[in-house]
């Protein structure tokens, strides 16, 4: 009988344990969490004082709506900018953590978005760079979009954004009288509609719902050298030195109307400057006038 209750005993008190193991375990874990760190702080209010935020997320969608600010911060934890981090935290009382792991680090998307921008199409239609400033911000610090539409300054929020959607507030403009109204109206007009961007190669292309694109925008590093705007003597061809002694091509480049033209010592010729920056030059198609120029080698190679 004694035995009996001796191993019995011992059945209870092993059952008794392995509860309370499962229960520490499962305690020990439910503490933990996986959760991604923005590479980019937010502004927020804490205790009456304007604070810079970690932004969290415990989702693998990147939307706007799954980011949080988290006014304290996390024990061992190094912030990176530019840089998502994922990790994995133990949550402590009061709502703050401690890192356990870090798991994988990436470049936020956003960090190829924010900053400046320089606007060189509106609805197909070219910015004169040469005497046209319009200009874009995007600061995801504070949620915001700023610019200048070539007479008004204007400012939005950012509504809502993930890695291929972007979408402003009512965008709000100061009121000054402006000579030439259309290209801002029309930049006005697109930012409202924007829903869609791509980034690639240092230019962002920004699209409506239906992925037509509205507008077109550089870096502002891509600056154009306007001493380009000048008439040129045409000195060489294809490496082939061009004789002083003879009648040599001109070239005019023209900036403020985004043309040129010139003579190629029989026709003249003309064509719209398509794009250009600090070491691009590309054009539309040339047309020129129809002369016979058959005793006209350099002209024949110029068009060539």
């Amino acid at each position: 009988m004694n035995l009996q209750n001796s191993n019995l005993s011992k059945t209870i008190l092993y059952m008794m344990l392995l509860l309370f193991t499962t229960m520490f375990t499962s305690c020990s874990w439910k503490n933990k969490k996986t959760i991604w760190v923005s590479g980019f702080h937010s502004q927020c209010t804490n205790l009456g004082q304007n604070n810079k935020c970690l932004m969290i997320n415990f989702k693998n969608d990147f939307s706007s709506s799954n980011w949080q600010k988290l006014t304290s911060d996390i024990d061992g934890f190094k912030f990176k900018e530019s840089i998502m981090q994922k990790i994995l935290v133990e949550e402590l009382p009061y709502t703050k953590f401690k890192l356990l792991q870090v798991i994988e680090s990436k470049t936020d998307f956003r960090a190829s978005l924010m900053g400046p921008w320089k606007i060189i199409n509106v609805l197909d239609e070219p910015i004169n760079l040469a005497t046209d400033d319009l200009t874009l911000n995007l600061n995801f610090h504070n949620m915001s979009v700023s610019g200048n539409d070539g007479c008004n300054q204007y400012n939005a929020k950012i509504s809502s954004y993930d890695e291929d959607n972007i979408i402003f507030s009512r965008l709000k403009t100061t009121s000054k009288m402006c000579l030439y109204e259309t290209i801002s109206n029309k930049l006005i007009m697109a930012l409202s509609k924007v829903s869609l961007y791509e980034v690639r190669q240092n230019m962002l292309y920004l699209f409506d719902e239906n992925n037509n694109l509205s507008i077109k925008l550089s870096r502002p590093d891509l600056k154009v050298d306007y001493r380009l705007n000048d008439i040129w003597v045409v000195e060489s061809l294809k490496d082939i030195q061009i004789s002083k002694q003879g009648k040599r091509p001109l070239l005019e480049i023209n900036l403020k109307t985004k043309m040129i033209m010139g003579n190629d010592t029989c026709n003249n010729y003309r064509a719209k400057i398509n794009k250009v920056n600090d070491n691009v030059l590309i054009l539309n198609p040339v047309v020129s006038t129809k002369k016979d120029c058959l005793e006209s080698k350099v002209s024949i190679q110029y068009q060539n």
